[in-house]
C-alpha cells in the first residue's frame, strides 16, 4: 500500500509542478467528453479526483450519470412508490351539515345534589356541581365557600 506521500511523489513525476489549470482545460474537457474515467484524468493531468470534478464543475462541463448501482428494470425504477405512512388513524370527514346539527344540538341537563347544600338540581355540564341559590350566598361569592372547602353545620 503506498503512502500520501509516495503517491504524491509519483504523481509529481508525471506533471510539472508548475503546470496550472489553464495549460490543462482543453486536455480535461476532452477527456471528459470522451468519457475517460476521472480517475485516470486525474492521473494523467498530476490532480486528484476532487480538484477534477471541482475544475468541470466550474467550467461548466455536462454532468455524467452516477457510477453507482443501476436498476435491473428500468421499468420499475421510473415507478415512484407513494411513501408509507405508518401509525395513521383515518378521522371520518365532517361537513358543513354535520357541524351546523352540532352546534344547534340542546345541552343535555342531568339532575345533580349540590355539593354545599345537598339539594338537588339540574346540571347542565359535569362541571357544575354547586346549585345557583348556593352561588348567590355572599359566602360563595366571595371566595369563602366552594366545593372542596364545605364546612358542615
Amino acid at each position: 500500500m503506498l503512502s500520501r506521500t509516495n503517491t504524491l511523489r509519483k504523481l509529481d513525476n508525471l506533471t510539472p509542478a508548475a503546470v496550472t489549470w489553464a495549460e490543462q482545460i482543453d486536455d480535461l474537457r476532452a477527456m471528459w467528453i470522451d468519457g475517460t474515467p476521472t480517475e485516470e484524468i486525474a492521473v494523467r493531468l498530476g490532480r486528484s479526483v476532487s480538484s477534477v470534478l471541482t475544475q468541470v464543475v466550474r467550467i461548466g462541463l455536462p454532468r455524467r450519470a452516477s457510477s453507482g448501482r443501476k436498476p435491473r428494470n428500468p421499468e420499475a425504477a421510473a415507478v415512484k412508490k407513494a411513501p408509507v405512512r405508518m401509525n395513521v388513524i383515518a378521522f371520518p370527514v365532517r361537513t358543513a351539515g354535520d357541524a351546523a346539527a352540532h352546534n344547534t344540538a340542546t345541552a343535555v341537563h342531568k339532575a345533580r345534589t349540590c355539593l354545599m347544600c345537598s339539594s338537588s338540581f339540574q346540571s347542565y355540564g359535569s362541571h357544575n356541581r354547586i346549585c345557583n341559590r348556593c352561588k348567590d350566598t355572599n359566602s360563595y361569592q366571595a371566595g369563602d365557600a366552594h366545593e372542596y372547602c364545605i364546612k358542615i353545620a
